[in-house]
């Protein structure tokens, strides 16, 4: 133990002088090869017999008092420091590393130097065979015939040795060295000192040429087997924290590891020997399993990097946002009072500041990223962007899970990480799984249409009770600001699902509370026999229609609710798609622009293939309608008032359905002028307008086109018969429930992008005119 302990504090001056003073360069290596391998050799032995004898011992050993003792024993008497030996490690891997690469490149370049030296040689000796001929003029040189042949017979020699037959040409390099020395010295050659540098010249490359020949693999299956490393491919893990504090207190200490874990690597070699040797078919399988531990060990050891760069980044967003305040670049005089922000705000709900929160602490974020990717050199905002897009994405995919009959799993997850797991939490309310869950649900609470009104010119929501604001467009642009695009269009995303469900919700409360009620059959049926396919006026149309009506009245809450949610979501999604859209012109004109043009082309080109069926359409296999939608989604650039979101099938009755639930509505609802839409007649009624009107329009957009046809022919011949018995009677005005049904039509062609000219195929035109004049 003493022995090893004073090793170690001779090798480790000794190997760290041989590193950081130069000394391993390629004349150095090859004439100290020897004394080179004997340190390797050396430091290899003490690091096996400490780290051997002062390692952790087994359970069983444990409780065996005497192994105690020989183990305390050892590391008293060695006053064992595991720092210093894995400093010693730390020092023999790299030393290792650069002579075995060293040793790599003079193998790979063996040949050609010892091929470039033989030929340096050759011309030398030939130069000096002209110059004793007398041809080749050189000062105080006279002709000499037996020098000349002498010359000429060396460099043929020379010009003759054979490297592949390294023995002999080896023995036969030492005697031409020989020679010249001795003809150097016989012949009284120093005294010119052309002479003498080309005799030194010729001996060095043949000096050169010997130890180049003498360069042999067996020197690294030596090092290799010197080396290994196997024998602590557990006992390693001991040395994990001070690799983790070495590397926080000098990062560049990581060069220094990189030899470490290849040194370790040492460790693949032995389980993989006879599984090689015997041709078995488990070696790669098993080469992958050692791989991924060695990877797995790195990973951990190299895990105090990002660890320590998060730690100084938590500091730095800390200060970004709390104590350093950002300030424009100019800043006039006049815009003092806007830039401190001192106007008071309206909440009604804690969302807008906790996304003010959020939105800063993200905000943070990102500037550090910024701020910190010049000193580390690392793409900081690609980072940034690509793991936040990853995390929301994932955080989505386990909040639509909910409305998916096969779910995903986390390993089947593109988004999830064996590396890098994205954590899960445990969630906070029964109804959402994450974050995103809980702010669409928060959404939709503060906007329900029960309690709510929508203004579509304010592109608001305000309090139907107190006419106070709620949220405006501000709250998706701190959305934005909080959890970013990817945020806004997971959001969308999981609107989307919850659109579906809520749809199918009303397919199957149709279904069962009206296609199979024999009640509600007889009166649909008896309806539709009466008004002739809404082609003829109905005289007396309050009688024809009154016991229609109000049955639908009786059934309103059944469907009401699930259509207004309908609309409320589409209204959400609206609202995120220009936000999306705005934020993607602003920063990104030139990908906006683009994507709006290969749209536009796009289906131009859709269209000509259906008016022409010989002309290109995209094939199923390419990818390009279904990535180009993926853009558009994510820049804005989509109705998703006109999306289908559900297949169905031919449902009995259904536009006379939604005729009568329409109609039977309409006296809860009174057109504001002001307001430029449907509201409420009484404050109490749980109804909104302009949801109603687009959850309609949603709904009756699933199914054929021929259902929304004849839906506007019944409220069509609705409105001709209620108008012309109005006028029938003596009266000149316009019933209210007409004008709220004008008002209705107004809205569903604006939202639906419904040509005018198919609304007055069936509502009188003066009656649209004299409205829309109104």
């Amino acid at each position: 133990a003493i022995k090893h302990q004073a090793r170690i504090n001779k090798l480790i001056p000794q190997v760290q002088q041989l590193l950081t003073e130069g000394a391993l360069v390629e004349e150095v290596v090859l004439d100290n090869v020897p004394k080179l391998m004997n340190i390797v050799r050396e430091c290899n032995v003490t690091l096996r017999w400490m780290i051997l004898h002062t390692a952790s011992l087994s359970p069983s050993a444990e409780t065996n008092k005497k192994c105690r003792q020989v183990r305390d024993q050892v590391v008293a008497d060695s006053r064992y420091n595991p720092l210093q030996v894995f400093q010693l490690l730390l020092f023999t891997a790299q030393f290792e590393l650069k002579i075995k690469e060293m040793f790599k490149q003079l193998l790979a370049d063996k040949q050609d130097k010892w091929s470039r030296c033989k030929k340096e040689g050759t011309e030398r000796l030939s130069e000096l065979a002209e110059v004793f001929s007398g041809t080749k003029p050189l000062t105080r040189v006279e002709k000499n015939e037996n020098l000349q042949h002498w010359f000429s017979e060396m460099a043929k020699q020379v010009e003759s040795l054979n490297y592949e037959d390294t023995t002999a040409t080896g023995r036969k390099m030492v005697q031409l060295i020989q020679a010249l020395e001795e003809v150097q010295e016989f012949h009284q050659l120093e005294s010119n000192l052309q002479i003498r540098q080309f005799l030194v010249d010729t001996r060095n490359f043949l000096h050169h040429m010997l130890r180049t020949i003498n360069i042999k693999e067996e020197v690294l299956i030596t090092l290799h087997i010197v080396a290994d490393l196997s024998y602590a491919w557990e006992l390693i893990d001991s040395y994990t924290p001070y690799m983790q504090q070495g590397v926080k207190k000098d990062p560049s200490l990581v060069i220094k590891l990189r030899a470490t874990f290849l040194k370790l690597a040492s460790a693949l070699d032995l389980p993989l020997l006879r599984i090689n040797q015997a041709c078995s078919p488990d070696l790669m399988s098993v080469s992958q399993y050692y791989s991924g531990e060695l990877v797995a060990y790195v990973q951990k050891v190299l895990h105090i990097i990002p660890e320590t760069m998060f730690g100084l980044l938590a500091r730095i967003i800390q200060l970004q946002t709390s104590q350093i305040k950002e300030v424009p670049t100019r800043l006039m005089k006049d815009q003092l009072k806007t830039y401190a922000q001192l106007e008071e705000r309206f909440e009604s709900s804690d969302l807008v500041p906790k996304l003010e929160g959020l939105g800063q602490v993200m905000d943070g974020f990102r500037r550090s990223f910024e701020y910190i990717q010049d000193y580390v050199s690392i793409y900081g905002l690609k980072i940034w962007q690509e793991e936040v897009s990853r995390i929301i994405n994932y955080n989505v995919e386990l909040e639509c899970n909910a409305f998916l009959r096969h779910k995903v799993q986390d390993w089947q997850s593109v988004y999830q990480s064996k590396n890098i797991p994205i954590p899960k939490f445990p969630a906070l309310d029964n109804s959402s799984v994450n974050f995103i869950g809980r702010l669409a649900r928060e959404l939709l609470r503060i906007t329900d249409p029960k309690t709510t009104v929508y203004i579509d010119q304010m592109s608001g929501w305000y309090d139907s009770r107190t006419h106070s604001e709620i949220i405006n467009m501000r709250i998706f642009s701190l959305i934005q600001r909080s959890v970013g695009t990817p945020g806004l269009t997971g959001l969308d995303r999981l609107l989307s699902f919850m659109i579906v469900t809520e749809l199918q919700t009303i397919v199957a409360t149709i279904e069962r509370s009206v296609l199979k009620d024999k009640t509600w059959m007889d009166t649909l049926n008896a309806l539709h026999s009466y008004i002739k396919g809404g082609h003829c006026l109905i005289g007396q149309p309050a009688r024809v229609y009154s016991q229609a009506i109000t049955k639908a009245t009786k059934s309103l809450t059944l469907f009401l609710e699930s259509i207004q949610k309908v609309g409320q979501m589409q209204l959400l999604r609206r609202q995120i798609k220009f936000e999306l859209n705005t934020t993607c012109k602003f920063d990104s004109k030139h990908l906006a622009s683009a994507l709006q043009t290969m749209n536009q082309a796009l289906l131009a080109g859709i269209e000509a293939h259906y008016k022409d069926p010989s002309k290109p359409y995209p094939k199923e296999e390419n990818p390009l309608l279904y990535e180009l939608s993926c853009y558009l989604d994510w820049a804005g650039i989509s109705n998703p008032l006109a999306k289908i979101y559900i297949t169905t099938k031919p449902l009995q009755h259904l536009a006379l359905f939604m005729f009568l639930f329409t109609v039977s509505l309409l006296p809860k609802l009174t057109y504001i002028k002001s307001l430029g839409g449907l509201v409420s007649r009484k404050g109490v009624e749980p109804v909104d307008g302009f949801p109603f009107v687009i959850g309609t329009l949603t709904f009756l957009r699933q199914f054929h086109q021929d259902n929304t046809g004849k839906y506007l022919t019944y409220i069509g011949q609705w409105v001709k018969s209620v108008v012309e018995s109005n006028t029938g009677s003596g009266r000149s005005d316009v019933p209210v429930d007409i004008v709220s049904c004008l008002a209705f039509l107004e809205e569903l062609r604006e939202f639906g992008e419904i040509p005018l000219k198919t609304i007055t195929n069936y509502v009188p035109h003066y009656l649209v005119e004299e409205f829309r004049r109104l």
